[in-house]
């Protein structure tokens, strides 16, 4: 039997700089989750704070995680190979499969697109269940957005209303 309160030591895969402050850890780690859930992450001697899981690739775990304060400012300075230390999934997740043949909206803005970015690609993945599917993703400057190039994916599909803004764009914003 696992015992998810039980903090594990996981080698960091892979870390991407979503914008100068955010960055997402892929970590090679096979577990169950779900959509909606999150992990405890923290560093032995530093502290833990909760993270949504904001990937759904299998036999990794995917964290976005944005500098605010002393604990995610060491996480920030990790590089690939180094350990994060994780226990969990905790939480229900969202209720997915109550959303199939619906309408779905989904609204994010900033960071919290990072636990509704696997309900959308659930979501994508399984089209067909679903009726009509609006999403408004919105940060504060361009530079502020998340996982571009998911965005640029999910712009250019016709059988999904995407519609993105920033508060202040500046001349060359098109949106």
């Amino acid at each position: 039997m696992k015992n998810y309160y039980l903090p594990k030591e996981i080698k960091i895969s892979e870390i991407i700089r979503e914008t100068p402050d955010t960055k997402t850890f892929i970590l090679n780690h096979k577990v169950g989750y779900i959509p909606g859930q999150f992990f405890m992450v923290g560093i032995l001697g530093v502290g833990e704070s909760p993270v949504s899981i904001s990937g759904t690739v299998s036999g990794k775990i995917t964290l976005t995680i944005k500098r605010i304060g002393v604990l995610t400012g060491v996480i920030h300075k990790l590089k690939k190979g180094d350990y994060l230390s994780i226990r969990g999934p905790f939480g229900n997740g969202f209720p997915i499969a109550s959303l199939k043949r619906r309408n779905v909206l989904i609204i994010a803005g900033g960071l919290g697109i990072a636990p509704l970015r696997p309900v959308v690609n659930y979501i994508l993945d399984n089209r067909g269940v679903f009726k009509n599917v609006s999403i408004l993703y919105g940060a504060r400057t361009p530079e502020d957005l998340l996982f571009k190039k998911d965005i640029k994916l999910w712009e250019k599909r016709d059988d999904v209303s995407f519609l993105l803004t920033v508060d202040t764009g500046g001349s060359d914003w098109k949106g």
